[in-house]
């Protein structure tokens, strides 16, 4: 296979774990990943040391120490500023407890790089030993309007977070993510897949491996925050979340769909808190949910405009 050192971009966000980045550097090293490669590092430590060119000589690797990520939206932020750097077409995050196959991420950016009007690529993201793929929505999502790519792949079905997608897309998202202020985990992985449908299609192979996750010690799961999709209602800050992503979905619609913002913000307020009282393991109204989603997208529209159509 062909070199590919300025198509792809691999961003890879640390917070510990120092033995999971050695092993994914030592597994890319050994394939000899011609792309480029960011580490991200949040721990609060500088391990330039470990983790630089001088170490793995044979990728195109810079380590970044950029504080310690004391919240959510120092998460944000360092996302935001990581992917502000990147200079390649595509871009995939992937965690240190990943293995990538480098034939998945070869097929993702060639796929990609012939069909414009696809914003991102999904792999299967196969558990190490025993093959299980974590993805289960196995439909690619081709429909035109953002209505019904968005509302095709809601919430609560899979992340996005492993898809190569095409890097002015990911670099809007998290601009959004950090100006917006939220201290939500939930909000940044649920409007993570819708986020990035709003700017094409999305294409899923599940025949081609992209990740080889390794099980067993997750920084998210288990986290006081991490209320999962069926107890987000729990979250603090349910009300600014669901606010923030009605409004970037209905201002998205509004723009390129043709539909009134006031009919965009209804309609999909009702698809969205419909979805997450479906499968909550919290009873509440959901017509005041509604209500309440709409009167909160409304401060935020001037923010998600700017970000959007920039």
């Amino acid at each position: 296979m062909h070199q590919k050192k300025d198509i792809l971009t691999i961003i890879i966000p640390l917070k510990g774990r120092d033995y999971a980045t050695k092993r994914i550097l030592d597994q890319m090293s050994s394939d000899k990943v011609p792309f480029k490669v960011l580490l991200a590092d949040g721990s609060g430590e500088d391990k330039s040391h470990l983790f630089s060119s001088l170490q793995y000589p044979i990728l195109d690797l810079v380590y970044i120490n950029f504080g310690k990520d004391n919240t959510v939206n120092d998460f944000m932020n360092k996302l935001h500023r990581v992917t502000s750097l990147v200079d390649t077409p595509f871009t995939v995050l992937i965690d240190n407890d990943d293995i990538v196959s480098l034939e998945g991420l070869h097929f993702a950016t060639n796929f990609l790089s012939n069909n414009e009007e696809y914003v991102s690529f999904r792999g299967a993201l196969l558990e190490r030993g025993t093959n299980k793929n974590y993805h289960s929505s196995k439909c690619s999502i081709i429909h035109n309007t953002i209505f019904d790519r968005v509302s095709t792949d809601l919430i609560g079905k899979d992340a996005a977070w492993q898809d190569v997608t095409r890097t002015s897309v990911i670099k809007k998202l998290y601009e959004l993510l950090f100006k917006s202020r939220t201290e939500d985990l939930m909000l940044t992985f649920t409007i993570d897949s819708s986020f990035r449908l709003i700017y094409g299609k999305n294409h899923r192979d599940f025949d081609q491996p992209l990740v080889y996750h390794i099980s067993g010690d997750s920084l998210v799961f288990g986290r006081s925050d991490w209320f999962g999709y069926k107890g987000w209602f729990k979250s603090p800050h349910i009300n600014d979340s669901l606010g923030l992503y009605v409004s970037t979905i209905s201002n998205a619609i509004s723009k390129k769909d043709g539909i009134p913002l006031e009919i965009a913000k209804k309609e999909f307020s009702e698809f969205l808190v419909g979805d997450i009282c479906d499968n909550s393991v919290i009873d509440v109204s959901k017509k005041d949910k509604v209500v309440t989603a709409i009167d909160m997208s409304n401060k935020y529209d001037s923010l998600v405009n700017t970000i959007l159509w920039e």
